[in-house]
């Protein structure tokens, strides 16, 4: 199935949970990392049982220090 990440599209196996995906992209989890799905942040103790759909849009947020 198809899912966007970030404005690319990346074809992952279906019933792939939001984890195994950020994984399978080298995006590990970091502190002051973000997920969003379709617009709704998602909890980072949600991203081990979170199943993404064909065509979800996923937007990964990095903070950063400064100004």
């Amino acid at each position: 199935m198809n899912v966007t990440i970030n404005k690319n599209i990346v074809q992952v196996k279906e019933n792939m949970t939001l984890r195994e995906i950020l994984d399978q992209c080298n995006l590990n989890a970091k502190v002051g990392m973000a997920v969003a799905v379709n617009n709704e942040v998602i909890n980072k103790t949600l991203w081990d049982t979170f199943c993404l759909k064909e065509n979800d849009n996923i937007v990964v947020i990095n903070a950063v220090c400064g100004g």
